[in-house]
Formats: structure tokens, sequence, C-alpha cells
């Protein structure tokens, strides 16, 4: 939703762009050439229609790996944690060298940084999303449907018309023989015309019978020739391409503008057509339509207005004035040579604008479009404002007194030494992360388990709730890969064999990690709700440190006023869950309605869904804020001998949505308090924002709010899965499926990228086993069996991430020496090779700069 939104908007500002041009030029310009106006608008109104557009790719960036791409982190030791080295500020997105990490088994130390947010930031946004979208289809398809209902009433009018009188046909049947036409039906009306008309059975011409018995044979013959000009050029299909576009942005008057314009530039063009080949005609037609304003002005009955909109032509339509002027001249001033190269390009232009994305990209460094190795020919990177703003911080810190930290803060104040740095960081992080890799199950083991001196596993105190939900969560996880696999297994069936693709397909779809590969690439593991629902909701405000996980030191002003929210919020629920209940005991239960919302107004779950709504306005303290919830309650009540009752239905209609969210957080606010209470233990209290956090991860509110805003209904993951996957397929013969051409490509790749992924996973679980062989407790390496081995595995890559950072942090001490007086970094005497590598780096790079530098 959020995508097709950020295209509708894209469309609306270019086509609005593209509406304020023209219409500056046409007017500058003085444009009187029709043709030339019909085309440069046709061109903008195109822009509103095209949506979605074509992406072609630019080979205009150098070529570079892609390990020097990559987002590279590296926190220093003793240092600001927050002093991370970045390419820029996204988190990365799979590349063409995807495949070869999958390879090496990448998947189990993941490069993205583990970035999170609050519960209930983004809510709103995607409401106002959502909200927004709601709009703008209802309003689409009023358009739509008034446009129909429009057209089908004048379809039934023009039904209910007699046929013209024979000599009137022959006029016509003979005006199309000239041009090699069948002639279309001839209707007569009372009022309504002179009009070409398309209907579902075909073209239909409509004259007024008093205006058209008024006019002589020569102004019939022009005003029948301009008529023809529109069937033979198709006009009304035009038209109808030219409102589709506008009933899309039915809201902006620049669409409506362009529509009318180009409807004008029809008229015109036809009239220019008649002037040029019969001028006699041309002065019968102008004669016609002084004629026809004329008559339109004497008619009292409605139908006299000009009929306009999809499937009309109408020769009636405005300016008539300038039309006249226009036709009465023999010989149309026509625009210069200049103007005309100017408009072509215009439209060329805007043509090009609206069906096609262009996309900078990687240049191919040598004929045959093969990419040079880092090591064979320096590379370039760009590194963003804010990498580069950390890296003057890290500058600031270097003891410029030392020499050799000297040479590293001279290399770095140039964007050559920058991107040097970062380079080297990026291979330094490289070997870093397969080392997290390599040790991973070991680690873990030895966090979890103490080995007993037969060699036996024991599972360490501490863990012994962590292996708890290891068992729950296995049995959750087994479940989700078995529908996963029931409903893959039901579309590889339907495969056919004609192409290596659909073979390829099937082959992954019937393989019996393939699912686990899946959830572990798209859905990092997760299989449950809440896991998910958390991970993506504090991803923006968490980062690790070491084996902790801290609140990101550069987070903004909005989160840090996001988690006073949360603090004022629990303060008002500790006031609420004593005066709620109270206050319910006012009411009278005088129907169901009243019974439910005194129920829910004592569960302890409404005090702080309650809160959190009566703390979105930040100007209110405590008491303010629950005083103005009363306030609010007594005007919608009202006083009765049995106590307070509520007749206000839109009140009961927010009462009502209050009473679901209470209900939904009752039900699941302890499995959501037992997950944030683990994600309590794992922060750094030390900090103090990470502290105010913590805490109210454990006893604040924010545990209701989750669990009342968890979307259980829509979750479905093997649904999600299999959707994904028949995006990418199409019906064939009897209830067959193919993959389609265009996703050919695609779904090849990733094929080879899911199946190496497999092999992989078969590879660790063959070691997991050997952990579960080795554990003394034998029910609980019968309860991890099967799906239980999967879920092991995807805590052990977590807890590879975290030993990545800290192996990082190991790095930098290498690097540098921290004077714990002054807190300056000092580069390692036994460093000088290295800092003497990034200085010729970047002597290299700089050619490389200077030259692409634009």
């Amino acid at each position: 939703m959020n995508t097709l939104l950020q295209c509708l908007v894209n469309a609306t500002v270019m086509l609005t762009i593209a509406c304020g041009l023209v219409a500056f030029l046409l007017r500058r310009l003085n444009i009187v050439t029709p043709r030339l106006r019909q085309a440069v608008l046709f061109c903008v109104i195109l822009q509103g229609l095209m949506l979605f557009r074509l992406p072609v790719e630019l080979p205009w960036l150098d070529n570079t790996t892609p390990a020097a791409t990559l987002q590279s982190s590296v926190t220093f030791a003793g240092a600001i944690p927050s002093a991370v080295i970045t390419a820029d500020d996204q988190t990365w997105t799979k590349t063409s060298g995807d495949s070869d990490r999958a390879e090496q088994g990448l998947w189990l130390t993941s490069t993205t940084p583990t970035r999170m947010s609050i519960p209930g930031v983004d809510i709103g946004v995607d409401h106002l999303v959502a909200a927004v979208v709601s709009i703008w289809l209802t309003g689409f398809l009023v358009v739509v449907l008034r446009g129909f209902l429009r057209y089908r009433g004048l379809c039934r009018t023009i039904d209910r018309l007699d046929r013209a009188p024979e000599s009137w046909q022959s006029e016509w049947a003979e005006a199309c023989r000239l041009r090699g036409r069948v002639a279309p039906e001839m209707l007569v009306s009372q009022s309504a015309g002179p009009m070409l008309v398309r209907r579902p059975q075909g073209y239909s011409l409509v004259v007024p019978h008093r205006y058209w018995s008024s006019l002589s044979k020569h102004q019939r013959r022009g005003v029948l020739l301009h008529e023809l000009a529109h069937l033979c050029r198709h006009d009304v299909w035009r038209q109808l391409i030219a409102r589709t576009a506008a009933s899309l942005h039915w809201w902006n008057p620049a669409a409506w503008w362009c529509v009318r314009r180009y409807e004008e530039s029809a008229e015109w063009l036809c009239d220019e057509w008649l002037t040029q080949t019969d001028p006699a005609a041309a002065k019968g037609l102008a004669s016609s339509l002084v004629q026809l304003v004329e008559f339109a002005e004497s008619q009292a009955i409605p139908d006299a207005r000009v009929i306009r909109g999809v499937g009309v032509q109408s020769m009636a339509a405005p300016p008539l004035t300038e039309r006249v002027t226009r036709l009465l001249k023999s010989s149309p001033r026509g625009d210069s040579v200049m103007k005309r190269l100017f408009l072509v390009l215009l439209a060329a232009g805007l043509m090009a604008i609206s069906t096609v994305q262009f996309r900078l990209v990687a240049a191919p460094a040598d004929g045959d479009g093969s990419a040079t190795p880092s090591d064979e020919r320096p590379g370039l990177r760009v590194l963003s404002a804010d990498s580069k703003d950390q890296l003057q911080s890290l500058r600031g810190r270097l003891n410029t007194d030392d020499k050799l930290t000297a040479e590293l803060n001279a290399l770095l104040a140039t964007e050559s030494g920058q991107v040097a740095f970062a380079g080297a960081v990026d291979q330094l992080e490289q070997r870093e992360r397969e080392k997290a890799r390599d040790e991973a199950i070991p680690r873990f083991v030895k966090k979890h388990f103490e080995t007993t001196s037969n060699g036996k596993l024991i599972l360490r105190e501490q863990s012994k709730s962590t292996a708890a939900s290891w068992v729950k969560r296995s049995k959750q996880l087994g479940n989700v890969l078995d529908e996963m696999h029931k409903e893959m297994k039901l579309i590889a069936d339907r495969l056919d064999d004609s192409s290596e693709v659909n073979e390829m397909a099937r082959r992954i779809m019937t393989d019996e990690h393939a699912g686990f590969a899946i959830v572990l690439g798209e859905f990092d593991g997760r299989s449950d709700p809440i896991d998910l629902f958390l991970g993506k909701a504090l991803e923006k405000i968490l980062v690790r440190k070491g084996d902790k996980m801290v609140v990101i030191p550069t987070l903004s002003g909005e989160q840090i006023r996001q988690i006073e929210r949360f603090e004022k919020a629990t303060e008002v629920a500790a006031r609420l869950r004593k005066e709620l209940p109270a206050f319910a005991d006012e009411f009278a239960l005088v129907d169901q309605r009243h019974k439910d919302f005194v129920a829910a107004m004592k569960d302890p779950a409404a005090a702080a869904i309650v809160a959190m709504q009566v703390t979105k306005d930040d100007s209110d303290f405590v008491s303010e804020a629950v005083d103005r919830l009363f306030d609010q309650l007594e005007k919608v009540s009202r006083d009765t001998p049995k106590g307070l009752v509520i007749d206000n239905e839109e009140a009961w209609r927010g009462i009502n949505e209050l009473m679901e969210s209470v209900g939904r957080a009752s039900q699941r606010v302890d499995a959501v308090r037992e997950r944030m209470m683990q994600i309590a233990d794992s922060v750094d209290t030390s900090d103090p924002t990470t502290a105010r956090l913590a805490t109210q991860l454990r006893t604040g509110v924010i545990a209701f709010q989750a669990a009342a805003d968890i979307p259980y209904a829509e979750f479905d993951l093997s649904k999600q899965v299999t959707g994904q996957i028949s995006q990418s397929l199409e019906p064939v013969g009897n209830n067959g499926l193919r993959v389609r051409d265009d996703m050919a490509a695609q779904v090849s790749v990733k094929a080879q990228e899911l199946l190496t992924a497999s092999r992989t996973i078969r590879r660790y679980l063959r070691r997991v086993d050997e952990v579960c062989d080795s554990m003394q407790d034998r029910q609980l390496a019968e309860s991890l069996g099967g799906p239980g081995r999967m879920l092991l595995l995807s805590e052990i890559r977590r807890s590879a991430e975290q030993d990545q950072v800290r192996s990082l942090d190991e790095l930098a001490r290498e690097l540098f020496t921290v004077d714990e007086a002054t807190n300056q970094l000092t580069v390692r005497p036994d460093r000088a090779e290295a800092v003497g590598r990034l200085a010729q780096r970047a002597k290299e790079l700089e050619a490389e700069l200077s030259k692409d530098d634009f």
C-alpha cells in the first residue's frame, strides 16, 4: 500500500509540474498548431497514467566489488559507542553477490544492523497511509461510476431517438463515402447535438431536428465533414484515455485542465483539416456554429446544454468564438519551425519521463562487461554526509601529537583517504564475520551449557527458562513449516515440465529445508507473530553493543519523546487503575453494552490502553490528562435515577473500538510481557536512556499497547510465502501452473540461492545434531528434535551476530590504543604498515575520484 501511495504521489507531482510547464509555454509561445498542442497535452496526461514506469539502467557509476559497496561498521573499544563508519545510512539490500554470500554460509551471520523501534510509533503512519489510499480509491470509483451512469443514461436517451429523414441520411452517407467510410446511423433529437456518440452497438450521429432544418445544404455539409473528421481520427477513444488518466487524479485540477485543453485541441484539429481540404465547407461550418449558439440560447429545455463526457464528441464544445475566427481564415497562421522543434522535443521528453525510470548502475570495466576485481583496479564508493561526519568525529579523537596517528588524521581529511579507510574496514569486517560464523556453534554451546567430565552437556541454570521457550517455539515453528511445505507441494504438483525453470521451481518447493531457508532469509528465523512484530517495532531504536543492546546514541528527538510518552502513560495508567473502576461503578447496567463497558473499565488492560490514548498530547501533565479523560466521559453521559448512561451513538462507536483493543491486550499481554522481559534482560542498563526503556519494557504500558496492536488475525506465514510465490506464476492448461516468462530469470536465481542455503542448512543441522546427542537431558534433546534443531540454528545465527560485533571491538583494539584519561585514540606502532597501505590505496583512488567527480 505504501508503494501504491508513493507511485501515486510521484505521478501527481510529475503531472502537475508538466501541466504548469506546458500551460506556461502554450501561452508564452502562442502555439496555434492544433496537432502540436494536442500531442504535447497528451504527453502531459500520460504523466498521470503511468503510475509504474519501466526501469532502464544507465551504466554511469564506476564498477566496484560487492564488498566495497556494502555498509561497514566498526565500534571502537573504549571510544564513543556510536563511532560507526558507514557507507550509507540504509540497511543492506540483496545484490548480485547474495548467491556468493549464501554459498559461503553468510546467512549465519547477517549483515543487517539490528535497529529497533517502539511498538506503536509507526502504527499511526500506517493507518494514515491506508486512509489516504482508501479516500483516493473511493474518489476514483465515484468518478468512474458517475461517468458510467451518465454514459448509460445518454445511451438510453439515444435509443429512443428517431432516424433522420432519408435526405439527411443520404447527405451523411455521401460525405462518408468520399472518405471511404461506412456512414454510422444518423438520429434526430429535440435539441441535443450535433454530436458523434459511440454506443456499444456502434457510432451514431445525433443532430437537433429544428436546428438541422434551419441550416442550408452548404452548412450541413460543413458540420458533417467536421464530425466525419472526429470519426476518422478516433477521437472518442483518445478522449477515453485522457479521461481515464484524469480520473486517477480526480482531486487534481491540473489533470482536468489538461483534458479540457486536449478536447479543445481535437475540435481545432478537425476544424483545421476542414479549412485546408474544403474552405467552402469550413465557412459553412463557421456560420452553422453561429446559428448553433443562437439555437442553444433559445432553448428552454434542459438537454440544450453541451453534452460532454465519455463516448461523446460534441460540436458545440467551447470556445466557439475562436473556432469561428479560425474557420474563416483561409490560410491559418502556423507556428515557426523553432517552435515546432522545441515542442516536439518537449513532447518526446515528457513521453520518456512518463514511461521510463532511469537508474544509475555500475559501468562495465571492459568491453565484455565483466567487472574488474578490486585488487586489479581501484574502485570508488560514495560516502553519505552522515558517514563523513562520523569520520570527522573520529578524527577529532585522534592523538595528532603522535606522528603515525597524525598521518592517519591527514589521510582521513581527504575524500580518497576516507574511501580507502572504509574499504579497508569492509575487508577486515568480512574476516571477522567469517571467524564469527566458524565459532558460532561452540560459542553458543559455551553460553548455555556446561561440559561434564564425561563430555556431556548440562544446561546452565540461567538458561533453563530460555530452553523452555525453545521447546515452546519449536512446536510453533514446526506447525508453520508443515503448513508451508503442504502449500508449496500443492503448487509444485501443478507445475508443468515445459521448461528448466519450472523444474527448478518444483525442486526448490519440494526441498525439505527450503521452507526454513525462506523463514531465515525473509523473516529472520521468526515464525511467531510476537517476535515478528516486536522485532520490526524495536529495530529503529536499539543497536547491539557487544553482547548487549543499547538505545542508538544518535536517536532522533521524536523517538526520545516516544520513550518519555511511555513513561508518562505508565504514570497515568497507575492512577487510572484506581479511578477507572470507581468511575465505572457510577454507570447503570441498563443493557448489555453498558455491562460490557463497565467490565472493560475494570480490566487492568483498559487503564494502559486509555493511558496511551490520553497522553498523545505532550503538553499535558499527568493530572491534566486524567481530568480531561473524565471530562470527556461526563460529556457523553447523562444522569438517570439508576446511574449514568451513554446515549451518544458516536461515542459508543469509539467505546466499542476501545473495548476491542482492551480485549486483545488482556488476552495476549502475558506472552508479550514475557518476550519483552527477555529483551529487557538483553539491554545494557548502564546507559541511562537504555535503562529508561528497559524499565518500560518490564513494567510499563508498552506491553499492553503491543498486545493490542499485534496483527494475529492477519498473520499466516505460510500464506504470505505462498502468496509471494504465486506472483511469479501463471495458469496454463487444465489447472496447471508455470513460471511467468518475465519472472523466469529472477526465479532461476532465487531457486539457486535457496538450494545453496538449503545445503548449508543441512550441513549445520548435522552439527546441531551432534550438540543434541551430547545433551545429558535426553528429554530436552528429544523435545528439540525435528523443527527444534532448526530453531536452535536460528538462535545460533543470532548469537553469531552478537559475536560478530564483539569481534569488531577486538579488531578496533588491535588498531588503536586508548588513553583512559583523555579518551584519545593513538595508532598502535605495529600498525604502521597498515596506515602505509591505506595511503597508497588513497593515491590510487585520487585519480578516479578527480576523474569521476561531477
